[in-house]
C-alpha cells in the first residue's frame, strides 16, 4: 500500500468518526432539552401546588382573597398589604412561566393555559386595581404580555372557579 492511500482511508475513517459524534451529540442534546423542559414543568406545577394549597387550606386567606379581588379599596391597611403580597407570590410565578415560554422551556399550550388564569384572576375589579397598582414591580416584558391578555379578552366570568 502506497502513503496516499492510506492517507485516503484515514482522512473517511476520521470523516465518518466525525459524522457519528455529531447525530450522538444531537441526540443527546434533544433528550437533555426534553429532560429540561420537563423538570421546568414539573417544578412550576409543584410550585403552584403549594401556593395553591397555600391559599385554599387557610379560611382567612380564602377571604381575604375573595374580599380583594371584589373590592381592593375597602381592604384595611393591612388586609391590602396581605392582599398585594398574595398576589405578588401568584403573580410571581405567572412571570416565571412566560419566562419559561418565551426561552422555549414550555409549550404554547401550556402558556395559554396561564393566559387564562390570569385574565380570570384579573377580571374582578379589585383584582385589576392591585394590577394597575402593583404592575410595575414586574418585568416590562411580563407587563406587556399580561395587558396583552386582559385586551384580549381571555378572561372568564370572576364567579367560576
Amino acid at each position: 500500500m502506497n502513503w496516499d492511500a492510506i492517507g485516503a482511508v484515514g482522512e473517511v475513517v476520521g470523516a465518518v468518526a466525525v459524522v457519528v459524534t455529531l447525530v450522538y451529540l444531537t441526540i443527546q442534546l434533544r433528550q437533555n432539552t426534553r429532560t429540561m423542559k420537563l423538570s421546568t414543568h414539573h417544578e412550576t406545577k409543584t410550585a403552584y401546588n403549594a401556593l395553591h394549597i397555600a391559599f385554599g387550606s387557610d379560611p382567612g386567606v380564602s377571604i381575604l382573597l375573595d374580599r380583594g379581588a371584589e373590592d381592593y379599596s375597602q381592604l384595611k391597611r393591612e388586609e391590602r398589604f396581605r392582599y398585594a403580597m398574595l398576589m405578588r407570590a401568584s403573580f410571581g410565578l405567572h412571570g416565571d412561566m412566560f419566562l419559561q415560554y418565551q426561552e422555549g422551556l414550555i409549550s404554547e399550550e401550556e402558556w395559554g393555559v396561564q393566559s387564562r388564569s390570569i385574565a380570570r384572576a384579573l377580571a374582578p375589579r379589585g383584582a385589576r386595581t392591585w394590577w394597575v397598582r402593583d404592575a410595575e414591580i414586574f418585568p416590562n416584558a411580563f407587563r406587556r404580555e399580561v395587558e396583552r391578555i386582559l385586551t384580549a379578552g381571555h378572561g372568564h366570568d370572576s364567579d367560576q372557579l
